[in-house]
């Protein structure tokens, strides 16, 4: 049985490779769609399934760090662990501290405090927030509001408050563009 030969790629090759797929061995793969365009991912089978899990941009992932990421992902696979359920465990462990609508509202509020001054604007930014959109989705995790949420929490009074419902818009691009 032919060993396996890893670390095939060096450093110049990645940088300057035509668009193709390009093995390092071991699983570890540099697929370029363009010279400046391309990333690198981990190839595996697991429980009888081919798999793919994306390690990042070749522009912001180095050959090192990219068969680091890979040598992990192989030792996953040696206690039987699949990578990409673990990456999405980590990924939910770090969730659980996710900010809500509610919480980057009022941080955007405060980071806005300062152009509100005069004529009570202050106490009213956070009004039509507080009685339309808190109620139902404040505890929405940032992350996961998408166009559709935002159409949802509009819709009720959209038809009977149009100036209500714009500032409501207004507000959420707001947040939503300081969460970003």
């Amino acid at each position: 049985m032919a060993s396996r030969i890893r670390h095939k790629l060096n450093a110049a090759f990645v940088k300057t490779a035509p668009a193709g797929k390009y093995s390092d061995g071991g699983g570890l793969y540099l697929r370029k769609r363009d010279r400046d365009l391309g990333f690198w991912y981990f190839n595996y089978s697991f429980a009888g399934r081919r798999r793919e899990m994306g390690l990042g941009s070749f522009l912001n992932t180095t050959l090192g760090e990219a068969r680091d990421a890979a040598a992990k992902c192989r030792a996953l696979l040696k206690d039987e662990k699949d990578p990409i359920a673990a990456k999405q465990a980590r990924r939910v462990e770090r969730s659980k501290a996710v900010q809500t609508l509610k919480d980057v509202a009022f941080k955007a509020f405060e980071a806005r405090r300062s152009e509100l001054k005069g004529k009570n604007r202050e106490g009213r930014w956070l009004s039509p927030l507080k009685v339309h959109v808190f109620p139902k989705w404040g505890e929405l995790p940032i992350e996961q509001i998408s166009q559709r949420h935002i159409q949802q929490m509009l819709e009720p009074i959209w038809q009977n408050k149009v100036d209500t419902a714009r500032k409501c818009f207004f507000r959420i691009n707001i947040t939503l563009k300081y969460a970003a």
